[in-house]
């Protein structure tokens, strides 16, 4: 028996939640008939790789659930964590091995922002429909590698992120339907492997935005 599909509030891997997600797998193999009696899961910084100092853990639950579990785990901002799990059945005295590890960033909060919301220099009039070129470039050095890099966007109105003439996201409409008057969505994209030592340029297409 093994642990497969281990997701977070249903996704995959890559996402970013402001609080700790519901968690769920499956529990998969070629035996029939078999329940799940146990499970255990562990939380740990992203750079943990052997879980070595996990910052949550269940120890042993006695469940047959498998689904939406939630782990008592204050995230912190912006930080990058992994998740595992293991299970017990009614089949076996040993636990499965621990699955796969499934990664997720810490979202932001209303008070964590830091950004402040930038517009062209001659915005568009009420009702007059145009897009923006915004901006800016830096300078990422030769002798520091980058460990970490999440560009946080959202706008009012809708956005496309570019980072040196490519695209970040095949998303279109971001960030999608939002009641602007009450809150924001945003999105996060993970750009640590597309960062290189040398100039950098990340380029909006938007009406109105944050960086």
């Amino acid at each position: 028996m093994e642990i497969r599909n281990l997701r977070l509030n249903g996704e995959k891997e890559g996402l970013a939640f402001a609080h700790m997600p519901a968690i769920g797998w499956e529990l998969s193999g070629t035996e029939r008939n078999i329940r799940q009696s146990v499970y255990e899961i562990q939380l740990a910084p992203a750079d943990d790789t052997d879980f070595a100092a996990p910052v949550c853990a269940t120890e042993k639950t006695f469940s047959d659930d498998s689904q939406n579990i939630q782990l008592a785990a204050q995230l912190e901002p912006g930080q990058r964590y992994r998740l595992r799990v293991r299970a017990w059945t009614d089949a076996a005295p040993e636990p499965t091995d621990w699955s796969r590890p499934v990664c997720f960033r810490a979202g932001l909060r209303g008070a964590d922002w830091r950004g402040k919301f930038i517009t062209p220099e001659n915005p568009p009039r009420p009702y007059e429909a145009s897009a923006y070129y915004l901006r800016c470039s830096f300078n990422v050095r030769e002798d520091v590698p980058v460990s970490d890099a999440v560009l946080y966007m959202t706008a009012l109105g809708v956005y496309r992120p570019f980072l040196n003439g490519k695209r970040v996201s095949d998303l279109e409409l971001a960030p999608g339907w939002t009641a602007y008057q009450s809150h924001l969505r945003y999105q996060v994209y993970e750009l640590t492997d597309d960062l290189q030592p040398r100039i950098l340029k990340e380029v909006r297409s938007i009406v109105e935005g944050l960086r």
